[in-house]
């Protein structure tokens, strides 16, 4: 037999603003290599690779298909919303 007794209840969503759990995918760096596109990294770092827009606004490329090998990249957080 068990008894249980509640004080408090959020819910998830509210949960989730008051104490933000880390992302699945944390932020990171990347460092481009010979051949390879935007989309080709996104789908490398987050499995998807319609993703590569947000590669570019936060690296500030105006150009995606202009990469350099070598070129450093830093690859911003995604939370379970933005995979959608």
């Amino acid at each position: 037999k068990v008894s249980v007794s509640f004080k408090e209840y959020e819910l998830p969503k509210e949960e989730q603003q008051r104490d933000p759990r880390r992302s699945s995918y944390p932020a990171q760096t990347y460092t481009v290599r010979e051949g390879e596109t935007l989309s080709g990294i996104a789908s490398a770092v987050w499995n998807d690779p319609s993703k590569w827009r947000k590669l570019a606004e936060v690296n500030e490329i105006t150009n995606p298909r202009v990469l350099e090998p070598g070129q450093p990249l830093i690859v911003p957080p995604i939370s379970d919303e933005d995979k959608r």
